[in-house]
């Protein structure tokens, strides 16, 4: 056969034969689709953005993966041989950019044959703007009140400051960065804790990463309270003596702490004045102790001091014992009653 002929031989019902091998690779690509199997998987997404610009809008965490391989090889797959990353370190300008999702295979899975793999989404629609660092305060997140009777008197946070990178129209509005909840309630005393910072704005990048030191310094409430008309108890006064000066009662106002202050009560004998050394009647200069707490003082302390008369107390005169009279009652001499005249019989003789 020559050349011509075969050349012939090839182009005769050309059509049909085209047809043929066509329907032939379908078949066979069916066949070979068939058995593979399919396998999805969750991969992180590293966002490189080593350049002048960084992502304003959020940007997916992770992105599925689907595999396809023979039975045999699809269990030797796993997530750990694949890197997704999008990288926008050549783009100069801000703005709003289609940026693909990129994958890469470890060595052992690059080698793999057959495998088809897809990445979902593969485009990413992010806006970019210009990359700026500050350093910014923390400040911790309150959570709750502290026990009845006391107050927060300090918090402070260390590290105080952290460095944060992030794009400009972000970074230029955020003024602290924030902890997780500190909670006060029903603290009666100063504490330290451990705590991570608040969830950032996942467009913001903070240094250092880790846990921070809150330490919350609770005491107890400043306080004032009056107490009005408080009788002073005269003690130790001799029982020959009285008082001929009133001893008036006191008014005042003292200042503490809530603990202390808010249920006190003075006693009977807290406000008193001592007349122990005072043995003659005379005038003297007495003193009136207040009995207080020692963590309170008063906000004006009132006299007290007074100018006190004292004197003899009064001997008892005793009184005159009044005598009745009692009149004579005659003596009535007794009668012995009369007796009854007996008739006397005369004896007639014979």
């Amino acid at each position: 056969m020559n050349k011509k002929k075969l050349i012939d031989k090839i182009l005769e019902n050309w059509p049909a034969k085209i047809l043929c091998m066509v329907i032939a690779i379908f078949i066979y690509i069916f066949h070979q689709v068939t058995l593979l199997e399919k396998k999805t998987m969750t991969v992180p997404l590293n966002v490189e953005s080593n350049g002048v610009l960084m992502p304003v809008s959020d940007v997916p965490r992770f992105v599925k993966v689907t595999v396809r391989s023979t039975q045999e090889i699809i269990p030797t797959i796993y997530s750990s041989g694949i890197k997704a990353s999008v990288n926008m370190d050549n783009i100069t300008k801000p703005g709003t950019y289609d940026i693909p999702v990129n994958l890469t295979l470890s060595e052992g899975l690059s080698l793999t044959d057959p495998l088809e793999i897809h990445v979902k989404p593969e485009v990413l629609h992010i806006s970019l703007d210009e990359k700026i660092m500050k350093y910014l305060p923390v400040e911790p997140a309150i959570s709750g009140k502290p026990e009845h009777g006391y107050t927060v008197k300090d918090i402070t946070v260390s590290p105080s400051t952290v460095k944060v990178v992030g794009p400009s129209t972000i970074l230029n509005k955020t003024k602290f960065i924030y902890t997780k909840k500190v909670v006060l309630t029903g603290a009666a005393k100063s504490f330290s804790n451990d705590i991570k910072l608040d969830n950032v704005v996942s467009a913001l990048q903070v240094f250092p990463e880790g846990d921070f030191k809150v330490s919350v310094s609770v005491v107890p409430a400043d306080f004032e309270k009056s107490f009005e008309n408080i009788p002073v108890k005269v003690m130790n006064l001799s029982e020959n003596l009285v008082l001929d000066t009133e001893i008036q009662p006191l008014s005042f106002t003292l200042a503490g702490t809530m603990p202390v202050l808010e249920k006190f009560v003075f006693n009977e004998d807290d406000v008193f004045a001592d007349f122990s050394q005072i043995t003659e009647p005379g005038t003297y200069e007495i003193s009136v102790t207040i009995k207080t707490p020692a963590s309170v003082a008063f906000i004006e302390k009132p006299l007290t001091v007074f100018s006190i008369s004292v004197s003899q107390k009064p001997e008892p005169q005793e009184e005159p014992v009044e005598v009745l009279e009692i009149p004579e009652v005659p003596v009535i001499e007794e009668v012995p009653p009369a007796q009854p005249e007996v008739p006397v019989i005369e004896e007639q003789k014979e």
